[in-house]
């Protein structure tokens, strides 16, 4: 077997990161991090370009749109929020249940 080479190191959250996601295109990579934080990382250089911060616990799970617009991002806090990258906003939090969200994923069709 041909050992593999590592092609990138990202580097900065402040705790563990517990969840890793690529877009469909291969652009950008989601962090999730103890943290409290979700990381968008742009593939090429390397570089974080944003940072959503709203959570109020651990990010257990992101997960990129079909068309890369959007991330969703589970948490500790019990909460899934939806976030724009255009504008790196929480446009919506999904509230009720009742421990840590684990896995979050948009739907194969997009809608």
């Amino acid at each position: 077997m041909k050992k593999a080479k590592c092609l990138a190191t990202l580097e900065g959250h402040k705790d563990r990161v517990s969840s890793v996601s690529f877009s469909l295109d291969e652009k950008f990579v989601a962090s999730g991090s103890n943290d409290k934080t979700v990381k968008i990382w742009e593939v090429q250089t390397s570089k974080c370009v944003a940072i959503l911060e709203d959570h109020k616990d651990k990010v257990s799970s992101v997960s990129f749109s079909n068309e890369g617009r959007f991330v969703a991002s589970g948490s500790a806090d019990k909460t899934v929020k939806i976030w724009d990258l255009q504008t790196s906003k929480c446009i919506a939090t999904l509230k009720g249940h009742l421990g840590e969200i684990l896995n979050v994923n948009f739907s194969g069709n997009g809608k």
